[in-house]
């Protein structure tokens, strides 16, 4: 994907969340590339790849950029495969 690409998905995600994807939403927002409950896993376990993500109150958050650039990242892989 190009660097246009991913700065238009940043712009779309950053007006349907303009204040970072809740971990509940990952799914949707990614179409299905990123699960919460795997993301959680590897947070919890400091594995795989590091997003960028906040607790407010009791929900945790990602940024969109982060979350941008790991989509990208599986996007990348899956190629390799």
């Amino acid at each position: 994907m190009s660097t246009n690409s991913r700065e238009k998905l940043v712009r779309q995600l950053s007006k349907r969340y303009p204040f970072g994807i809740p971990r509940t939403e990952l799914k949707k927002a990614t179409g299905g590339l990123l699960d919460p409950r795997t993301q959680a896993n590897r947070d919890f376990q400091n594995k795989g790849q590091e997003i960028e993500r906040v607790k407010i109150g009791k929900k945790i958050v990602y940024s969109v950029d982060a979350v941008v650039d790991a989509v990208f990242l599986v996007k990348k892989k899956s190629k390799l495969l």
